[in-house]
């Protein structure tokens, strides 16, 4: 079985604050990775990110013009584990309509890598918020 990344699937009403989680399984040890997080602005606005129980050096940077969330992650050496890559604090928008507003994962080529520059393809399942606006 193959490396496995998936976005957390969260109920939540307009106005709330909802955290979620981006979960990696079957680890093979990853150096580096650069992922693009697509999400709908208008839906959900971005807050913050926080670290996960994988890796330990983050950045992060929102383009909400652009509809993503960049994610670099740059490690001295492989780490392996499965668990919490890193979780993102999204603001429901009060005028945001029923149903899911979807959280995916984009990336390229050579976006996730070990130390010998070996590249990886992780298998992506986009998660998200389910509003219930009712």
């Amino acid at each position: 079985m193959g490396c496995k990344l998936t976005f957390d699937t969260i109920k939540a009403k307009p106005g709330d604050e909802v955290i979620v989680n981006l979960n990696i399984k079957n680890n093979p040890g990853i150096m580096a990775l650069t992922i693009s997080i697509t999400y709908d602005p208008e839906a959900l606005g971005y807050r913050a990110y926080y670290y996960g129980n994988v890796f330990t050096n983050y950045t992060a940077a929102a383009h909400p013009t652009k509809k993503i969330i960049r994610l670099v992650i740059s490690e001295k050496k492989d780490l392996t584990g499965d668990g919490v890559v890193a979780s993102f604090k999204f603001r429901v928008a009060d005028d945001a309509k029923s149903g899911m507003h979807e959280i995916a994962i984009e990336y390229g080529k050579w976006d996730f890598c070990n130390l010998q520059l070996e590249s990886i393809f992780p298998e992506t399942v986009s998660g998200g918020v389910e509003v219930d606006a009712t």
